[in-house]
């Protein structure tokens, strides 16, 4: 297998400026593990803090899921979109290895769509970035103060863990209240997503079975009687002959459509409860812009996020209505902006189906595409390799965005002692609703399994999405989000100052550091005065945990 077959493509991720964490103050926890050496600096009665010094370090960031496993001793590929064929690249005869191209679509409608795709994206940003900026400069003008909104959504990300809404006055009340409606509403929208694919596997698993249940009573119904026999001269008394009674039909198996109608209604509760969070969400940032809109009228403190209290009758006003339409027009531009996103990922998944890779390393069996013409989903070129396996994993769409045809992978087959090389060959554009939650199918090529990898046995994969050799890295730990990327504290004689970085590959114990610090320098992992923390605080500010990724050193195969 040659070396560009498996060649890293770093992808550059993008970056949301008003994507917030959910967060109700950051909580430091030291990761284990972590390679370097910890210090406490203690100076009498001045604070102590555990720290330790940014070093140079090789990290690797993956994404673990599992998959089944596949005999590929003939494999098929296919465009997974229509169009024109630009090029066709083999021919019968011509070995080929996993990840290598075989033939591309003409991108240009599918380049356009993801261009305007991404211009939509950032349309719904601007005017989501614009009514934060509307409604700071309403609180802003009642204080008589000019803190953009973006420096307050900032400040909100950064809070230590302990300060409340309420601690630098009605400018940090409105951004811990818009937080809360822009998490809320991503939250509500997961979980009607969810309900959806929840409800169609449920009517599926339900049809199955009662189509099943149909067809077993049909079958023993129509089943052939005897009938009496006559009786070929009269007797004294008619003879009776017995008709055989049927065999009672099986019972259908009902617990599919039963389990499933359960995750169903699970999954509608889930729903309801977060949209009746994202109204409260909504109810209390209305509450608070209602006040600025009436500076003389007295003022209460309004609600916190978790527990808002609704408008009462006396408050429902042109002002009132006003505040509430303005409150809701948050989550709407959050919305828009999901939406546009989702788009997104579906023009960039779309292009990069545009072309056909070898799912296995072997020899050409077959070309059923030519250059110029219009080809579809039906049109393959088959591969054929004895001994050769795929493996297929599923991943969320929110793992998805960071995975592509070509994005290296670790497979470990069930019983196998060593993992070993593979590669994503094709990603589904449709997901699949049946386990109550959208997944997309992943299919990773490898072109050396170990003799024991039987086909419909599952594999651990584990795709590698960054890794990087010898550079400068801190503690996860040390770092906490912000709406620009991280920051970290740093301790210099005696004093702590808190400094933004640039973040790069993000591992399980350590992240690469791409500006901002320098070898040596002492970054604070913890201030040993704080109380400590709850069980209930847990890490809010940590870049390093998205759905199942993980990390740490390049694993076997990658170095």
């Amino acid at each position: 297998m040659s070396d560009q077959a498996f060649a890293l493509r770093r992808r550059p991720r993008r970056r949301r400026r008003l994507r917030l964490p959910v967060a109700c103050g950051l909580t430091v926890v030291v990761a284990g593990g972590a390679a370097g050496v910890w210090a406490v600096a203690v100076a009498g009665e001045e604070p102590s803090y555990r720290t330790v010094a940014a070093e140079f370090a090789s990290v690797a960031e993956t994404l673990d899921s599992t998959g089944t496993v596949e005999a590929a001793s003939s494999a098929a590929a296919a465009f997974g979109t229509s169009g024109t064929v630009a090029s066709v690249d083999v021919a019968v005869g011509d070995t080929v290895t996993v990840g290598q191209q075989l033939a591309a679509l003409d991108t240009t409608d599918l380049a356009a769509g993801l261009a305007d795709a991404q211009a939509e994206l950032a349309q719904a940003e601007a005017a989501l970035e614009a009514t934060v900026d509307a409604q700071a400069e309403s609180v802003s003008a009642t204080e008589s103060a000019s803190t953009s909104a973006s420096a307050v959504i900032v400040s909100a990300s950064v809070r230590p863990a302990g300060d409340g809404p309420g601690s630098d006055g009605s400018a940090g009340q409105l951004a811990a209240l818009q937080q809360a409606v822009l998490v809320a509403q991503e939250a509500a929208a997961r979980s009607l997503a969810a309900a959806v694919a929840a409800l169609e596997a449920q009517q599926q698993a339900c049809e199955t079975a009662m189509t099943e249940a149909a067809f077993t009573t049909t079958s023993t119904s129509s089943a052939p009687t005897t009938s009496p026999t006559s009786s070929p001269s009269p007797t004294e008394s008619p003879t009776e002959t017995p008709i055989p009674t049927p065999s009672e039909p099986a019972a259908p198996d009902l617990e599919p459509c039963v389990a499933a109608l359960r995750a169903a209604q699970e999954a509608q509760q889930r729903a309801a409860a977060d949209q009746q969070a994202l109204q409260e969400a909504i109810a209390a940032l209305a509450e608070l812009l209602a006040a600025a809109e009436e500076p003389d009228t007295p003022q209460e403190q309004p609600s916190s996020p978790a527990a808002p209290s609704s408008p009462s009758e006396g408050e429902q006003g042109p002002g009132g209505d006003s505040a509430l339409s303005d409150a809701a027009q948050l989550a709407d531009d959050q919305a828009a902006v999901s939406e546009a996103e989702l788009r997104v990922l579906e023009a960039e998944q779309a292009l990069a189906a545009a072309t056909i890779v070898a799912p296995i390393t072997g020899t050409v069996a077959a070309v059923g595409v030519t250059a110029g013409a219009t080809a579809d989903t039906s049109a393959t070129i088959t591969v054929v390799a004895p001994g050769a396996i795929t493996v297929t994993a599923e991943v969320s769409e929110t793992n998805l965005r960071s995975l592509a045809v070509g994005t290296a992978a670790e497979v470990r087959p069930a019983g196998a002692a060593e993992a070993v090389s593979g590669e994503v060959v094709s990603i589904g554009l449709i997901p699949d609703t049946s386990s109550g939650r959208p997944l997309y199918s992943v299919v990773v090529g490898v072109a050396e399994p170990p003799a024991n990898a039987a086909g419909g046995a599952s594999a651990d994969v584990s795709f590698l999405l960054g890794e990087a050799t010898e550079v400068l890295t801190v503690p996860n730990s040390a770092i906490t989000l912000t709406a620009d990327g991280g920051a970290v504290r740093v301790l210099s004689d005696g004093e702590v100052e808190t400094t933004p970085v640039t973040l790069g590959v993000v591992g399980s114990e350590r992240t690469e550091i791409l500006d901002g610090l320098a070898a040596g320098d002492l970054v604070v992992l913890a201030d040993l005065d704080a109380d400590l923390p709850t069980s209930d605080a847990g890490p809010t500010g940590g870049p390093m945990r998205g759905g199942n990724v993980t990390g740490g050193g390049p694993p076997p195969g990658f170095g």
